[in-house]
């Protein structure tokens, strides 16, 4: 899950000021398809790549 919400606030770069436009569906259907069944041993290795996940 950790994974998922940070590719989702890297694109969808929130500001703190104002209401931010949702992001495409599908766009999120993909990002959802490749972090969510990531395995514990998958996200380390994500993690582990500077500076951001692969």
């Amino acid at each position: 899950m950790l994974g998922f919400a940070w590719a989702l606030q890297s694109i969808a770069k929130p500001g703190q000021r104002h209401v931010n436009p949702g992001l495409p569906r599908e766009q999120v259907r993909a990002l959802a398809r490749y972090w969510l069944p990531r395995s514990p041993a998958q996200l380390d290795q994500d993690f582990q790549s500077a500076p951001y996940p692969a």
